[in-house]
């Protein structure tokens, strides 16, 4: 209990640290009107990447895709097979059971996908085991880290809550046992 509680403190400190890293990334570029030379790069890539995907649709070249399902559709077919029986057991009561599957993919082929859905699955577990948030929060910073753009959201929302938690934990006077700890 004494040696999780001060892990817990010191991982989320690690994590207040990043978090504050994409706040303030975040605010530096939401105020931009004007288009930057490092936008238009971005935006001209863009572009060329939606008229290679019109020429050859069966390659995953990053296009941008509707859904999840077409997403997984582009994917080689043993990495297909394995998002579609992760997909049935994330979809369902029994997202645990995705966990192991999931893992496999990113193992294989390290997809931004599967990082983000177990960033997902240790986001639900967190409701039974808090400190699972950290380890949510680190696989959205990898899917985000390979181009998964909807990570940043949920980073944001776990840096606040895993901020929250080290303000609750601080403002607690620390048992005996932790004080004799640090003597």
């Amino acid at each position: 209990m004494k040696i999780s509680m001060f892990l817990l403190g010191v991982m989320c400190t690690m994590f207040l640290i990043s978090t504050q890293n994409i706040y303030s990334m975040k605010r530096k570029h939401s105020g931009q009107k004007t288009q930057t030379s490092q936008s238009k790069k971005f935006q001209e890539r863009n572009e060329q990447l939606a008229i290679s995907a019109e020429d050859d649709e069966s390659e995953d070249s990053g296009q941008s895709f509707r859904s999840a399902n077409e997403y997984i559709k582009s994917k080689p077919r043993a990495i297909k097979m394995l998002f579609f029986k992760a997909e049935m057991y994330f979809n369902t009561n029994e997202v645990k059971d995705a966990l192991p599957i999931y893992e496999k993919i990113v193992s294989e082929c390290n997809d931004p996908l599967a990082l983000f859905r177990i960033g997902e699955i240790y986001e639900k577990m967190a409701e039974e085991e808090p400190i699972l948030l950290t380890k949510s929060y680190v696989f959205y910073k990898m899917a985000l880290e390979n181009g998964f753009a909807m990570a940043l959201e949920k980073l944001l929302e776990i840096g606040e809550a895993l901020n929250k938690m080290v303000r609750e934990s601080q403002s607690k006077p620390m048992s005996v046992e932790v004080q004799q700890m640090y003597m």
